[in-house]
């Protein structure tokens, strides 16, 4: 059960209520504090308010989206994370911008939140902090992506390059990005701070692993991959210099603390990447496919695609009422399971390509040829299984190959052998069913 306490606003805040309250639609004096794990007893609690509330969590550690579902729609959930406006005076000064960054709607956490817990269902229990610091690194670098200056900042008129709600759409700024970072740590309870520098205009972190701060620079990761999704070391506590970076420079940053950083070593980025690369299910048997993450990432599931579909206003393709013809007669034709499964993230590339934008006229082609078209890509789809599957069989082989080869101990090998046909078992088993 969670516990509530009244928050008293800060000075820099209290001189902007009415602001906010302009803005946001509720009043700082209807703030609370939540800490604990969220029950069907406190969302009770809260909606018995009736009337705009402000929550302020910590993290998303402790809310599960089935409670979210319930929380009445007028609430808002700031989720401090990184930017800590209560305890740092540098976030309170400008508030409008940092506190805006901190502003969820209930049901839109819902699938930020679904996202964390997809990654976090692929990591071992035997694994240590930094393998599951690394996964969760390599997951999320090799799935995000910087957003440049000329490319959007907001979707359906919110922000999302400098938020948690980037990750819907897989582009972020540094903040963005070193606010996720610090989230996914933050929820497997591994120390990490946010840090930022308002001369230098960057975000970054540091992570405590094996009881020593290590550097972290998920910006450069996301926006310096190879062809193959290849990322230097460096980014992930490996540089021996980061702080003599000018990106890092936190002369002008007397609340943020400079480390007293150890890098890791190339044996220890080798050895710990040995491990999550031999067990991870989207970087070894599966990998091109990566479970459908990306797919994930754009609707976290075929239930909230088909029931929160939303048009970007700015630029219509379609008519709200030309989106529930089209949704409906795909729900007669396929189950939630098979819309998911077949077409994944290619639903809404096509659904695009047949909408137009003609002038001031929304239109759409027929819904037969809609339907024809995802009835053809199906068919695709079917054919290639049988190739991606050969594809695996190899990959399983090559992975098996290497850690024979690898500079394990013979009961190390033994178990890695082990461990790597359960997870062929459960991908080729998955296969099957598809």
């Amino acid at each position: 059960m969670a516990s509530f306490k009244k928050w008293n606003c800060p000075e820099q805040f209290s001189k902007g209520k009415e602001l906010v309250r302009a803005n946001y639609g509720f009043s700082l004096d209807d703030a609370y504090l939540v800490s604990g794990v969220l029950t069907e007893e406190d969302v009770e609690k809260i909606n018995s308010f009736n009337r705009e509330l402000l929550l302020i969590f910590d993290n998303t550690k402790d809310i599960k989206p089935d409670m979210l579902k319930k929380i009445s729609d007028k609430v808002t959930i700031s989720i401090k994370g990184g930017l800590d406006y209560i305890e740092k005076t540098k976030y309170q000064k400008y508030y409008e911008r940092y506190f805006n960054d901190t502003l969820y709607k209930p049901l839109e956490l819902i699938p930020i939140i679904e996202y964390f817990e997809k990654i976090e269902s692929k990591i071992k229990p035997n694994w240590t902090d930094t393998q599951k610091s690394l996964y969760i690194f390599k997951t999320l670098a090799r799935n995000l992506h910087y957003r440049y200056k000329n490319e959007s900042k907001t979707e359906n008129g919110k922000s999302v390059i400098d938020c948690l709600r980037g990750l819907l759409y897989g582009k972020l700024i540094c903040a963005g990005f070193s606010l996720v970072f610090k989230e996914t740590m933050d929820r497997i309870n591994v120390p990490c701070f946010y840090q930022m520098s308002h001369k230098s205009c960057h975000a970054w972190n540091i992570v405590i692993l094996d009881g020593k701060p290590r550097g972290i620079e998920l910006t450069g990761a996301c926006s310096n991959k190879d062809e193959n999704g290849g990322i230097s070391p460096d980014f992930f506590g490996a540089s021996p210099n980061f702080y003599d970076d000018p990106h890092h420079d936190l002369t002008d940053e007397p609340e943020e603390e400079k480390f007293e950083l150890v890098p890791f070593t190339d044996d220890e980025i080798y050895e710990n990447n040995e491990i999550i690369n031999i067990n991870d299910v989207y970087e070894g048997l599966k990998k091109g496919k990566r479970d459908k993450l990306d797919d994930f990432i754009e609707y976290a599931s075929a239930t909230s695609f088909l029931d929160n579909l939303e048009i970007d206003l700015k630029n219509r393709y379609i008519s709200q009422d030309d989106i529930t013809i089209i949704i409906n007669n795909i729900k007669k034709l396929y189950n939630l399971d098979e819309i998911n499964n077949i077409f994944g993230e290619k639903l809404d590339i096509m659904f695009k390509k047949y909408c137009q934008f003609q002038a001031d006229d929304i239109k759409v082609v027929s819904v037969e040829d809609f339907i024809e078209s995802l009835q053809q890509e199906s068919k695709k789809q079917q054919v290639e299984q049988s190739r991606e599957i050969d594809e695996e069989k190899d990959k399983y082989e090559e992975e098996k190959a290497r850690i024979l080869r690898a500079r394990f101990s013979e009961e190390a090998k033994k178990r890695l052998l082990q461990e790597l046909e359960e997870e062929y078992n459960l991908s080729e088993n998955s296969q099957r069913r598809r």
